[in-house]
């Protein structure tokens, strides 16, 4: 006798089941690295591909020990089935790292599976779960089309539906979640969860249904067939609308949390979602305006006026602005608007982050620098003015230093400019001359025509040895009717020869005088030439005692220091 059709029909059912599961699973787990979900939905397509397996060895005539291995697996599958559902429903609408689950987790929800599992292992303890009897082969109750197979046969009692009932339990806690997170999700997030909601109804109700009389007083678990249609509803949420391609995210758990206020406004500019630091911002700044926010304008919930790039008809600006809210309030301000398919405006979402901390430390910045770029005037006017008398008492002192070192008589050098100028002479180890001129009877001169002759004569004197001296020679008036000068770089007889030159230019000179006479005026000079071991002082010594020895021999000649 053959296998009765529907129990064929059922078993190629479940192989059918077993196979497009495994699909679902390898396509999940391919999707593993861009969500958590994918790998918890990958698993529990793996234990339903194993429990149709399962319930395709139940519905066959096998040794009794392979039925016993086979109630075994089935309840193993059912924990295994329905903590993945749970597990999935909790990835879908968890945040961030939720939707790991620690150890201690893991071995609470352990706890029920190895409790049944080693109950009904055990022979005294499988009797709370449901009373068996094994047909022997050949009896009445055997298939009827296999007829020298044992079979066993088993009614539930209390023990079963308790642990149905902890199963129906938790897969509804995780539905649940579904469920709670559907209203608030957005729409594109509510298509996922109602994929994952309608493929969780048809395991669930087949498992409610229960076995089915295969025509031949057997049953066969048909519970693993829900999982066809939840392979293919999962299948076509994964191609056709993205199913955990992006996980949902409580809106609480984000929007919720944002430190910005986040205000959703549709097309007409009224505000249609406000997250908790919005409303935050609504109450500091109408603090007589009632919640709920939703409904209202933009204009009557944020004090904006009407050429705000906020108000109300406002085309979007984009992009960021800071802008002043209230008085040391200022927010920085995004705005962008969203889209349907076809391009029509939906609303706009309008980002408000408190800035005026960055703002006020900006004002106090700004501030610090117009009074730096003042300070910055005031020093460059103070150095302008500073260096404009450093330049004039630089010229102060160049003056001073020139009347300092100049005989205010005859313009020439003083006393002053002498001594640098011998030490110089000196210095260069080159040959050096110095001439001591003296006016020849100036007392005499004073005292017959007044010290103003005397004067002129003086200034006369002067100017005639400046016109004879050359570049780099210094000429010093010592004192009185005396002059010296030092040159630098003469032999003895080039020497003797500058003071010839300039005594003839003196001798030449004629100075007129108010009543129309004519003085004339001599000089002697004396001659002193540097030697080794002659010092400034000594050279200037042997050149007066040359000059005293012109006086003696008949004044107005040039006497050479032996």
């Amino acid at each position: 006798m053959t296998m009765p059709f529907l129990r064929l029909v059922l078993v190629l059912g479940l192989v059918v089941a077993a196979g497009g599961s495994a699909a679902v699973a390898a396509l999940c787990w391919r999707r593993r690295r861009r969500t958590p979900a994918a790998r918890t939905l990958a698993g529990i397509m793996v234990v339903a591909a194993v429990w149709c397996l399962v319930a395709v060895v139940a519905a066959l005539p096998v040794p009794l020990w392979l039925q016993y291995a086979a109630r075994w697996s089935t309840y193993l599958c059912v924990h295994a089935v329905t903590f993945g559902l749970w597990a999935l429903c909790r990835d879908v609408t968890s945040v961030g790292g939720e939707h790991r689950l620690d150890r201690r987790t893991l071995g609470r929800f352990a706890v029920v599976p190895v409790v049944v599992l080693v109950a009904i292992t055990l022979n005294p303890w499988r009797e709370l779960f449901f009373a068996e009897t094994v047909e022997p082969a050949g009896s009445p109750a055997a298939y009827p089309w296999a007829p020298d197979v044992p079979r066993l046969v088993s009614y539930p009692v209390l023990g079963y539906w308790l642990h149905s009932a902890y199963c129906y339990a938790l897969s509804a806690a995780g539905l649940w979640r579904l469920v709670r997170a559907w209203p608030a999700a957005h729409r594109y997030f509510r298509r996922q969860l109602t994929s994952l909601l309608v493929a969780a109804v048809p395991p669930i109700v087949l498992t409610l249904a229960g076995p089915i009389e295969a025509g031949d007083r057997g049953m066969v678990d048909v519970a693993p067939l829900g999982f066809v249609v939840t392979g293919l509803t999962c299948a076509h949420a994964l191609f056709r609308q993205g199913l955990l391609s992006v996980v949902p995210v409580v809106r609480e758990h984000v929007v919720e949390r944002i430190a910005d206020a986040v205000a959703v406004l549709d097309p007409h500019d009224r505000v249609v979602d406000l997250n908790a630091a919005g409303r935050a911002l609504v109450r500091r700044l109408r603090p007589d305006l009632p919640e709920p926010y939703v409904g209202h304008d933009v204009a009557e919930v944020l004090p904006l006026g009407p050429s705000h790039p906020l108000a109300a008809g406002r085309a979007d600006v984009g992009g960021r602005r800071t802008l002043q809210l209230a008085p040391g309030l200022h927010a920085e301000a995004r705005t962008s608007t969203v889209h349907d398919r076809r391009g029509r405006p939906l609303g706009r979402v309008v980002v408000l982050r408190d800035v005026s901390e960055e703002v006020a430390q900006q004002v106090a910045l700004d501030d610090t620098a117009r009074r730096l770029e003042q300070q910055q005037r005031r020093l460059t006017r103070t150095h302008e003015r500073l260096a404009a008398e450093l330049e004039v008492n630089e010229r102060l002192r160049e003056r001073l230093d020139r009347e300092a070192a100049t005989d205010a008589l005859t313009g020439v050098a003083n006393r002053r400019a002498l001594a640098p100028a011998l030490t110089a002479a000196l210095a260069a180890g080159t040959p050096a001359a110095v001439l001591v001129v003296d006016l020849d009877r100036f007392k005499v001169l004073n005292d017959t025509h007044g010290h103003a002759a005397g004067d002129l004569a003086l200034r006369a004197v002067a100017q005639a040895l400046q016109a004879g001296v050359r570049p780099g020679d210094t000429l010093v008036r010592s004192g009185g009717e005396e002059f010296v000068v030092v040159l630098p770089g003469l032999a003895p007889e080039a020497a003797l020869d500058r003071a010839e030159d300039l005594r003839r230019r003196c001798a030449g000179l004629s100075l007129a005088r108010p009543a129309g006479t004519h003085l004339q005026v001599t000089v002697s000079v004396g001659v002193g030439v540097a030697a080794p071991g002659l010092d400034a002082q000594a050279l200037v010594a042997a050149a007066d005692r040359a000059l005293y020895a012109a006086k003696r021999a008949g004044r107005d000649r040039v006497v050479l220091a032996a």
